[in-house]
């Protein structure tokens, strides 16, 4: 009897045990789902950047509304991308609050840590409190957040850390100001770079017309930094065809250094002045600059980059009509870079576009055959469709030319080629009939942003 009733006790005390067990566990499971929600919208992450590949959307809904427990291979998958431990969602410590008391943020070296290559590192401790983060008395903090994020090629939140920086830079005392320039040109440079990737041409100059102003008035023509902002600036101004910027800057530039000290710019700035000049019809100059580049990349031996040049020098005795040295210079191009795939097709295609440019359209064709299209990059595919495209009109193969004419057309717009457009829309009228590419054709004449490509001159 004793027996019994000391086995019907423990049956209801471990009935309960089980029943505490249970609700520690319901309570465990709720939590982690709220915890992950909560992380997540802290980290700025959407439900499908927390699931990447790893995770169904639906299941990670399910977990964050406490109606699916995650299995350890789930749990796992999303500790790596909220960058926690798994004892973050499974114990009652805020590890979030450690971190931050763990974190000596008054002796942080940023610069150190960011020379170091720690980028990781900077970025954690800016994302674990960015309060405390702005607490850092050091005024170059959201730089070197900034370019942390650029380094690990997160665009859009280093565009925001630059921006702030640059924002907050100039609130500070000038003496502060001048001790920082080289960050503050950096950033200012670094944000030309991200909006340039994001065809934002007007608001990439803007940042670099800002650091060229800042660093002559503090009378920094002689750093780095100086030299490297002005070859961006001279290659925008090319990029949107303000040609004649670029030839008063690098001029003035060239007049008040004749001693350069950074080899490695002195031969990009004269391929910048070599674009300009041919574009601005001082031909002679054009040569005489990218002669010039050629000469200093050759103490590097540089090979792409010479040939690159020799590509420019085609181009500058092309537009000036001085065909017979052109084709001379393509053939010896040809057999000095025969090796090397990619400049050896490049120099093929500057071969086919003389060809095209005199008007020897039977060479063009026999040139075209030889031609992997595959195996060429976007500029390539773009010419070898347009000059494929007005071949074959003249061939009166008119289906072949409105489709290649109008797959280029597009990239030609882009790119400001406006000569090449005009040709592309006589054709294009012929075929159609369609009036509406003679008044594209007039537009295209009537820009002054131009930039010269295949055509020398629309007829």
């Amino acid at each position: 009897m004793a027996l019994f009733v000391i086995l019907c006790l423990f049956k209801k005390f471990f009935s309960a045990f089980v029943k505490n067990i249970n609700k520690e566990v319901l309570l465990m499971i709720s939590s982690i789902g709220s915890k992950i929600k909560g992380l997540r919208k802290k980290r700025k992450l959407t439900q499908a950047q927390l699931c990447g590949d790893k995770i169904n959307r639906s299941v990670l809904s399910l977990i964050e509304n406490n109606k699916m427990e995650p299995s350890l291979s789930q749990l796992n998958h999303i500790c790596k991308v909220l960058d926690v431990p798994i004892t973050y969602f499974t114990s009652e410590i805020n590890y979030s609050e450690t971190a931050q008391n763990t974190c000596n943020y008054e002796k942080l070296d940023l610069a150190k840590s960011f020379l170091a290559g720690e980028y990781e590192h900077i970025i954690k401790l800016y994302e674990h409190d960015n309060k405390q983060f702005d607490a850092i008395d050091n005024i170059n903090k959201y730089y070197y957040l900034g370019m942390s994020y650029y380094s690990l090629k997160i665009y859009k939140e280093a565009s925001m850390a630059l921006r702030k920086y640059v924002k907050t830079f100039s609130k500070t005392p000038i003496s502060c100001q001048k001790d920082n320039f080289i960050e503050y040109a950096t950033a200012l440079n670094t944000l030309y770079k991200i909006y340039m990737q994001r065809k934002k041409y007007k608001k990439a100059e803007e940042y670099l017309i800002i650091a060229y102003n800042f660093l002559t008035e503090n009378h920094e023509i002689n750093s780095l930094i100086y030299f490297v902002v002005i070859n961006n600036l001279s290659n925008i101004y090319n990029k949107t065809a303000q040609y004649k910027k670029t030839y008063t800057l690098i001029n003035d530039f060239f007049n008040t250094h004749d001693n350069l000290t950074y080899r490695m710019i002195a031969p990009q700035l004269h391929i910048a002045m070599n674009i300009a000049c041919y574009n601005l019809g001082k031909y002679d100059e054009s040569i005489e600059h990218i002669q010039k580049s050629i000469l200093l990349f050759n103490y590097g031996n540089e090979t792409n980059e010479i040939g690159r040049c020799y590509i420019n020098y085609i181009n500058a005795l092309r537009y000036s009509h001085r065909f017979s040295e052109a084709f001379e210079l393509v053939e010896r191009c040809k057999k000095e870079f025969y090796n090397n795939k990619v400049l050896y097709k490049k120099f093929c295609m500057q071969e086919m576009i003389l060809y095209f440019n005199t008007g020897d359209f039977s060479k063009v064709e026999e040139l075209l055959r030889n031609i992997n299209v595959k195996e060429l990059q976007e500029m390539g595919k773009n010419n070898y469709l347009f000059i494929s495209g007005h071949i074959a009109f003249i061939n009166k193969n008119y289906d072949t030319a409105l489709k290649n004419l109008i797959k280029c057309e597009k990239y030609f717009i882009k790119n400001m080629y406006h000569y090449d457009l005009a040709v592309a829309y006589d054709d294009l009228f012929a075929i159609t009939g369609d009036k509406l590419f003679l008044e594209k054709k007039k537009a295209s004449l009537l820009n002054n942003a131009v930039r010269r490509n295949i055509v020398i001159y629309p007829s």
